[in-house]
């Protein structure tokens, strides 16, 4: 059964895949249609040949009001980290091509990657620590707390004890992490670079194939990982979280 809906979800992925034969003249996800195009060629060579006529730029034109075509977005971002098999460059909303100039797209792709970034270290940290409460680790009075979403009841964290200190420890270091740890100098190479400056050196020595194979496994890494937190509190809910997890204990 799992491998079936496994399987489905798949292929519902793939069906909103790009295609590889977009038409360069789709805008807003729209392509025209053959003679469309056609008519479009007629009316831009009639005034081209008119003796008064301005130039006629013949760079991709973009029509109604929309953005480049889906193509040319594609070929721009196909080779990103993180476009990759089996979906390769994978954007089923059209969002950068909704922006009406090259730098609103770049600036749209880099706030979207940033946070897909985020999230995913967010994530792998959620994962991590849901799997090390559950086998039993605590820190010192929080050994009542339980682990997963037990842990946000309220009535665990006696007022003035050690558990509601480390709460607020807790909610103070999540607080720094969304508040300081970012470009602040705006020094950063590629969206999530939060280095600042720091650690450079053992950074910036890497050749570019290595920097973007690490930049990819963390990617990627996050993805799973967002992905397994949701599964995590899923079958929280439904109460079967020991047959996953239950080898662990």
């Amino acid at each position: 059964m799992k491998v079936y809906i496994l399987a489905t979800l798949l292929g519902t992925a793939s069906a909103f895949a790009p295609s590889q034969n977009a038409s360069p003249f789709a805008t807003r996800g729209t392509a025209l249609s053959e003679s469309e195009v056609i008519a479009e060629s007629d009316v831009v060579a009639e005034v081209e040949t008119a003796d008064d006529a301005p130039a006629v730029s013949t760079a991709p034109v973009i029509a109604n009001g929309g953005v480049a075509s889906l193509s040319l977005i594609k070929s721009k971002y196909a080779n990103e980290v993180g476009a990759q098999a089996p979906l390769g460059y994978w954007d089923p909303l059209s969002i950068l091509q909704m922006k009406n100039t090259e730098e609103e797209s770049d600036a749209q792709f880099a706030w979207w990657r940033e946070a897909e970034i985020k999230h995913g270290r967010i994530s792998m940290l959620a994962v991590v620590g849901y799997i090390a409460t559950y086998t039993g680790l605590r820190l010192p009075g929080m050994e009542n707390v339980p682990y997963g979403l037990g842990a946000f009841d309220g009535s665990l964290y006696e007022r003035g004890g050690l558990a509601e200190t480390n709460l607020w420890i807790t909610v103070t270091t999540v607080l720094f992490l969304e508040c300081v740890v970012r470009d602040v100098t705006e020094t950063g190479k590629h969206p999530g670079d939060y280095l600042n400056g720091f650690g450079e050196q053992r950074w910036d020595f890497r050749s570019d194939e290595v920097k973007k194979n690490q930049r990819a496994k963390e990617l990627n890494n996050g993805r799973a990982a967002m992905m397994g937190i949701l599964g995590l509190v899923v079958h929280e809910n439904m109460g079967n979280v020991d047959d996953l997890l239950g080898f662990l204990k």
